[in-house]
């Protein structure tokens, strides 16, 4: 029942043959992954690769299939419509192209996909620390009232997906895509409703807060998304209570035909205050910040240093300054969400949902830490405590 060989001995039955003893020895064979030679044992299987033919080919593949090579697409994202991020719904269309948004510091940026039949376009972040924060505000935000684009957990099977399809679309700067392919395998992604709109940076915006009727209600809902910002510390957006210049980027604004407004925030997060040294001083002086900005507009003071701060940073951005009735109307927004804020005893309720879907996504407990329901309920506190006075 064994073949006879010139070579390959059975250390068992002391016999050759002219592959390997099918009975006993079945000697285990490595595949080079670049090349597909066959060796013994993984040493060989390494030195191969290491070859200056497998290194070759490797480049050579790399350089292939590098978006840089591709055509850039041609799609105006400005004027997109909306896709189901339901899990089924967009792979059963594909993607068509793709734009990467450039992240702020230690972020990968955002990828606008646009999805082929015109189905619109979904948005997906590579996995990160901070998903986990930004997916618990992204219900948290629309449970106070607020827009908020809708997101999804992406699990790592299905992130290979879109890292599959993106390797032969196009991309609107040719070469986006690569840091994506090489890179984005390391965790899951999460999935975001794409939201249209303009920035605080837009003209457009501006000559809304020139229009008697639409200021108001614009004013309004930034001091909403304001007050909300200040429960979570959520800093990379306005200046309020935070000190740096603001983040224009980070709030849009979207103009139906029949002239309805909606304001919304993209990239919120909640931090954080932790110091083992100073917490004890950190935290209420955080505390003082919020309830101060509060007490301004319980007050009605235009003029006071949290509101005034809000103004420049509009200012800056927008070429326009606010006027008493403006900032009147902005405090309106504060103190209406401040309310609903102080009767909303659904955080823990909101982390839970957190946890399971990341759970259930196969990310366990990366990032849950750095929500911390206590922190957000003293702000809470602090907040309804103001507003009770009204």
């Amino acid at each position: 029942h064994h073949r006879k060989t010139v070579n390959n001995p059975c250390q068992r039955l002391n016999q050759s043959y002219s592959s390997v003893c099918q009975h006993c020895c079945r000697m285990p064979q490595f595949p080079c992954p670049v090349c597909g030679k066959m060796w013994p044992n993984t040493y060989g299987m390494r030195k191969c690769m290491q070859s200056e033919e497998c290194i070759a080919k490797m480049l050579s593949e790399q350089k292939d299939t590098s978006s840089a090579n591709r055509p850039a697409y041609k799609f105006d994202f400005a004027i997109a419509k909306a896709a189901s991020i339901a899990r089924g719904d967009w792979t059963r269309h594909g993607i068509d192209g793709a734009h990467h948004a450039p992240g702020g510091l230690g972020s990968l940026g955002v990828y606008l996909l646009n999805l082929k039949n015109d189905a619109g376009v979904i948005v997906m972040k590579q996995g990160s620390a901070e998903s986990a924060s930004e997916f618990y505000c992204s219900h948290l935000y629309p449970a106070l009232g607020l827009r908020a684009a809708k997101m999804r957990v992406m699990p790592e099977v299905e992130l290979a997906t879109v890292v599959e399809q993106l390797a032969s679309v196009s991309f609107t700067s040719p070469g986006a895509g690569d840091n994506l392919q090489s890179g984005g395998k390391q965790r899951g992604a999460v999935l975001m409703e794409f939201c249209p709109g303009r920035t605080f940076k837009d003209p457009a915006v501006a000559a809304l807060l020139a229009d008697p009727k639409a200021a108001p209600e614009l004013l309004q809902q930034l001091g909403r998304l304001v007050a909300v910002d200040m429960l979570v510390n959520n800093y990379d957006r306005t200046p309020a209570v935070w000190d740096h210049e603001g983040n224009a980027n980070n709030i849009l604004v979207d103009s139906s035909a029949d002239g309805n407004l909606t304001v919304y925030g993209i990239d919120q997060s909640t931090t954080k205050i932790v110091d083992e040294v100073h917490e004890s001083t950190r935290i209420p002086e955080y505390l003082r910040k919020v309830q101060a900005a509060f007490e301004e507009a319980v007050a009605g003071n235009v003029d006071g240093k949290y509101t005034t701060k809000v103004a420049d940073f509009l200012k800056k951005y927008l070429k326009c300054d606010i006027t008493e009735e403006q900032r009147a109307a902005y405090h309106k927004g504060l103190l209406d969400a401040g309310v609903v804020i102080a009767g909303f005893h659904e955080l823990s309720l909101v982390f839970e949902k957190t946890s399971t879907a990341f759970h259930e996504a196969g990310w366990g407990v990366s990032g849950l830490d750095s929500i911390n329901i206590p922190f957000l309920e003293r702000v809470a506190e602090a907040i309804a405590d103001v507003v009770s006075k009204i």
